[in-house]
């Protein structure tokens, strides 16, 4: 029974280090292709903020002008990923469950119903 507990622990400990590397990598693309958006929404109005800057506007307008888009695509992202998540979660549900079952199938069981 000790040999038995101590397996399952070690699977969903491996399960638990599996889900952190895959959301680590996730984490770090995501910050990844927010910069890249911003990069890119900030180099298409260079000429505009040159041209703010060169009328007067101090360098803390500009930095609100570049935060508050940013601030409004990461909520517009993340209202509409909560509103995707709610939405698709039963579903999704739907999918996994036999996608676990079939994880949890004992071989040797399985070839003795054969």
């Amino acid at each position: 029974m000790e040999a038995a507990l101590e397996e399952a622990r070690f699977i969903q400990s491996g399960m638990g280090l599996l889900f952190l590397a895959v959301s680590v990598v996730g984490l770090f693309l995501a910050v990844v292709g927010l910069y890249g958006v911003m990069d890119f929404s900030v180099s298409t109005r260079l000429r505009e903020m040159g041209i703010r800057i060169a009328m007067g506007a101090g360098r803390w307008s500009i930095m609100r002008l570049v935060f508050r888009r940013v601030y409004l695509q990461l909520g517009l992202g993340a209202a509409l990923g909560l509103a995707l998540g709610f939405a698709l979660g039963k579903p999704m549900s739907a999918v996994l469950l036999p996608a676990l079952k079939a994880l949890r199938v004992d071989p040797v069981e399985a070839l003795r119903a054969e």
